[in-house]
């Protein structure tokens, strides 16, 4: 397995840096778009009464999330035999060869022996509130991740319930995974890498991937890797 690793700063911008476990080379943006969001219910529903009036009205409410954030795209890359000058030979990497997205907040990949992510660490390294409630990290990791990650030379099978199914025409899940429960640069979350794939949106896409996000702190730092085979 090589690795090829991306740096995404923010929720803004963004920059990519690619090579193998073992060095770091610049790569070229081919294309990105602005991030967007949702905007809320344009307009509120109303319901008229008067003094003497006592009404029972039934509500139904969709408000945005300020603990998690998402990413998607295409993906492509080259497989080299090198130095830090010279280059031998150069394959074509080809997404059907399949391989892992990760994302995690630390510069460098993770090290130490890998496991199963913990919902109920997650929730408190990244303040997302109380555990089983609304969008916290336990009320999000409720599936099973199908994924065996090798990473780095190590190999993890995913296990239950650390595993993110996505909504609407999604093909992908987001996995969580871990190399201690100390501080957030421990964790990373991981998809697959599909040729065939679909986003949310419905449209083709080579990966989809979730991440936690400390509400109310502005903008979160993450650095993405790729795993391809």
């Amino acid at each position: 397995m090589r690795f090829v690793n991306y740096l995404i700063f923010g929720a803004v911008m963004l920059a990519l840096f690619a090579g193998t476990s073992f060095a770091v080379t610049n790569v070229s943006i081919s294309a990105s778009t602005s991030q967007v969001r949702w905007a809320g219910t344009t307009t509120a529903s109303s319901y008229a009464t008067e003094g003497g009036n006592i009404s029972s009205i039934n509500i139904s409410v969709t408000s945005l999330t300020d603990k998690w954030a998402a990413f998607y795209g295409s993906l492509t890359g080259t497989i080299s035999l090198r130095d830090t000058v010279s280059t031998i030979f150069t394959w074509t990497y080809a997404t059907s060869g399949g391989g892992h997205v990760c994302a995690s907040t630390k510069s460098s990949w993770i090290s130490g022996t890998l496991a199963n992510a913990s919902a109920t660490t997650v929730n408190t390294l990244w303040s997302l509130g109380v555990a089983g409630v609304g969008d916290s990290a336990t009320t999000t990791f409720t599936t099973t991740c199908p994924y065996t990650l090798t990473l780095n030379g190590q190999t993890i099978t995913i296990g239950n319930s650390v595993g993110i199914t996505h909504a609407g025409a999604s093909t992908f899940k987001t996995c969580g995974i871990q190399d201690g429960t100390g501080a957030k640069t421990n964790y990373a979350f991981c998809t697959n890498i599909s040729s065939a794939g679909t986003n949310f949106q419905g449209n083709s896409s080579n990966y989809e991937l979730m991440v936690p996000t400390t509400p109310g702190t502005g903008l979160e730092t993450y650095y993405l890797y790729a795993e391809l085979s």
